[in-house]
């Protein structure tokens, strides 16, 4: 019985792999192929390893009891009916003496990848890209995306896929498919980069929950998540970069000024890019700064004293833009305008005075400054 239980398991999660996986994780196991195998099938034989140790050990737990080998203690519990059918075979797997990976670390795992080995949900999640392809080019934006986002929202809440939950944030934001709810955006950003096991999935969206925080967009201004939040997007055409450079796009043309800045820093930092576009980044900039955003005005005060102007650095032009973002009240604007007075002014009375203001607003570097 328990045979079967744990066969079943496995056919419901990764389909006809198991025999093949199954070997490729003895022979892991024996150290004779580590360096000959690339690491996506490391990394799965390995699980295989952990998945050979759980069902050689009988974990399969009784429905009507549960064993903790661990503590060695006997929990008589019952679960209900609808819990006990409801739930998947693995959460019903106990955990045998030499397992080296708790079960919910194994379950997140699988789920990491599952579309790596399981065909079908490989040519899933393809087929959800081909749709969102289909879809960026039309402009009736609410009928044109109900397909997607529906399939988007079921795929992400059954398969925990973390880069269709990013997708199904832009789509909150930009009203595709559905009314525009910026608030389930913003929830949706912020659980990816909690969540997400992609490094560049995380920073993706971890830097656009920053730059929320930064200004005042979706959520209140609040310069003390801005300082915790060390993501920072990065050059490369990853398609989950690709895809975001795209919804920037969309919404940039949809006159967004929010989308406009993110597409900025798109072409800033490369993202989607074989290289960084920093003449479009600076007209961009320059354009949102001459409409007030202060985020923007910064930047753009940031990208001349860089030297990423298509101009030479020009020295005036850029404590001009700082004190414009600055006198809106931007932590960051302050505290480069109190280093442009300190270096280049050599005015200490000035420089301490928006260092002050910056350190009032939570400004880390001020803070230590001061």
């Amino acid at each position: 019985m328990t045979t079967i239980i744990l066969v079943e398991s496995s056919k419901v999660f990764l389909g006809m792999f198991i025999v093949p996986w199954l070997a490729a994780a003895r022979i892991v196991d024996r150290g004779e192929v580590w360096d000959a195998c690339p690491p996506s099938f490391v990394g799965c034989a390995k699980l295989w390893v952990n998945l050979a140790a759980l069902c050689s050990g009988g974990g399969c737990v009784a429905p009507q009891t549960k064993t903790s080998r661990r503590c060695g203690k006997r929990l008589d519990k019952t679960p209900s009916k609808t819990k006990r059918h409801g739930a998947s075979p693995l959460d019903r797997l106990s955990i045998p003496p030499h397992f080296t990976m708790s079960i919910a670390d194994f379950r997140r795992q699988l789920r990491e990848i599952a579309p790596c080995v399981d065909p079908t949900i490989h040519s899933f999640i393809e087929r959800c890209e081909e749709l969102i392809d289909a879809s960026l080019p039309l402009k009736d934006v609410r009928s044109a995306w109900k397909s997607p986002k529906s399939l988007l929202e079921r795929s992400a809440k059954k398969l925990r896929i973390r880069k269709f939950e990013f997708y199904l944030a832009w789509m909150h934001y930009l009203g595709l498919g559905t009314p525009v709810d910026t608030d389930k955006a913003f929830a949706l950003w912020k659980k990816v980069y909690e969540r997400s096991q992609d490094p560049i999935l995380m920073n993706l969206a971890g830097f656009i929950v920053k730059c929320c925080y930064a200004a005042g967009q979706c959520r209140s201004f609040n310069w003390c998540e801005v300082e915790m939040n060390t993501s920072e997007w990065t050059l490369g055409c990853e398609q989950v970069q690709l895809r975001c450079l795209q919804f920037c796009t969309l919404g940039a043309e949809q006159g967004d000024w929010f989308c406009q800045f993110l597409k900025a820093q798109c072409l800033l930092n490369g993202v989607g890019l074989q290289e960084p576009d920093f003449g479009s980044a600076f007209m961009i900039l320059e354009g949102l700064a001459l409409r007030g955003h202060a985020i923007a005005q910064c930047h753009l005060g940031e990208m001349i004293e860089d030297g990423l102007t298509p101009q030479p650095k020009d020295g005036p032009s850029m404590t001009w833009w700082y004190a414009q973002a600055a006198a809106q009240g931007y932590p960051e604007a302050q505290y480069a305008l109190g280093r442009c007075h300190l270096m280049d002014d050599d005015r200490l009375d000035l420089a301490m005075f928006w260092f002050e203001l910056a350190a009032r607003n939570g400004h880390g570097d001020a803070i230590a400054m001061l």
